[in-house]
């Protein structure tokens, strides 16, 4: 299968799409205060997920579900040997641990095995194309272990030509969840120094060579803070980088912060969690958010930090799916670039902070790559 991506605005035609653990994986919970809210984000996710794909599909792209794997229930990592664990994640964001990078899969780490069975099986007839992080296979990570520990042990064959390119793990440092700071603009690609160390950026700029590595200082998320919607057009937090250096001559849509301060609500839970995450209506479940803190602080972020205007997936020059259609800013810079907002609802973004270019992975977009800066050196 192709693997093709230059820009963030080729018509998409082949994307990964993130899944969460089904409503049946909360069954083991006795008390209702905490099982109630957990199926409540399972159904209306999976029912937003659905009706995302959808969008997707009557627009033309090709869809390709992540399966979530786990244990049948929530409850087999209460277990005594799990004490130092969280509970792992779902499937729900792809675009945490890999990205395509030209024509090649780079792998950082390894999330949820359903995400990385899916995407070795589409590759698997051009498995030159993957590239491992020399940390992927750490047995000391425990979600491998845990994998490994569990199911039919690791049903994916790696072919020579694939494990060569895991050299010296012992001595490599973690990636963590590192694509997403990561933006390519054709021969260009825009790296976040605070986010990826001058290590793994040498170590990527070697699997890479045919790009220009230019490197600024967000400290988060490129997708959270900046997006590139199409040639010349961008949407951006405020204060982020010196566009007049990164991308000369492109119009920049600065957007202000969510306002947290004005979401009462959000700010009866905010002290609870510390701004990480927000489930309306149960700002006063004690039992459900102490129940999230002690066990699933792997799934939730620091929604204080997100703008979801800013995480938005587009679809081709003239389309971008967006959370929130009722942002008058961001719709009048649509309209100047004669582009349309595609409106796909996402109800417990607060939850999982992650966006509508979060829980996707692009994997083939039409075009390649163009050098949109002929005179640039690296910055």
């Amino acid at each position: 299968m192709s693997l093709n991506i230059w820009n963030k605005w080729g018509k998409l035609k082949t994307v990964l799409l993130g899944t969460v653990h089904p409503i049946e994986f909360y069954n083991g919970i006795k008390s209702t205060k905490i099982s109630d809210p957990l199926k409540r984000i399972a159904e209306e996710s999976m029912e937003d997920l659905d009706n995302f794909e959808k969008i997707l599909k009557d627009f033309g792209t090709k869809v390709i579900r992540t399966p979530t794997i786990s244990r049948p229930s929530i409850t087999d990592y209460f277990e005594s040997r799990y004490e130092h664990m969280k509970v792992p994640r779902n499937a729900l964001q792809p675009r945490d641990g890999q990205l395509v990078v030209g024509n090649k899969m780079i792998m950082w780490s390894l999330d949820n095995k359903g995400i990385t069975k899916t995407i070795i099986k589409y590759c698997k007839d051009n498995e030159n194309k993957l590239i491992f992080h020399p940390t992927f296979f750490k047995d000391t990570d425990y979600r491998i272990w845990e994998d490994n520990e569990y199911s039919d042990k690791w049903d994916i064959k790696f072919e020579p030509n694939v494990v060569t390119n895991i050299v010296d793990p012992e001595s490599a440092e973690m990636m963590g969840y590192a694509s997403p700071s990561i933006t390519i603009v054709g021969k260009d690609i825009i790296i976040d120094a605070k986010e990826i160390n001058e290590n793994n950026r040498n170590w990527f700029k070697q699997k890479v060579s045919n790009f220009r590595i230019n490197t600024v200082e967000i400290g988060g998320h490129n997708d959270s803070c900046f997006h590139t919607l199409k040639e010349g057009a961008i949407i951006s937090l405020m204060d982020i980088q010196n566009y007049e250096k990164s991308f000369p001559g492109w119009d920049v849509c600065y957007l202000p912060d969510q306002s947290w301060e004005k979401v009462k609500p959000f700010l009866i839970m905010k002290q609870k969690v510390e701004g990480k995450w927000w489930l309306p209506g149960e700002e006063k479940n004690d039992a459900f958010i102490n129940f999230v803190e002690t066990w699933l602080g792997e799934w939730v972020g620091y929604v204080e930090e997100t703008v979801f205007d800013v995480n938005v997936c587009v679809l081709d020059e003239h389309h971008v799916c967006v959370t929130n259609p009722n942002n008058k800013k961001v719709n009048d810079f649509l309209k100047k670039h004669k582009m349309e907002p595609v409106h796909v609802p996402w109800r417990h973004r607060f939850f999982w902070d992650g966006g509508l270019h979060c829980i996707t992975l692009d994997l083939e977009r039409e075009g390649d790559q163009v050098d949109y800066f002929p005179n640039r050196e690296e910055l």
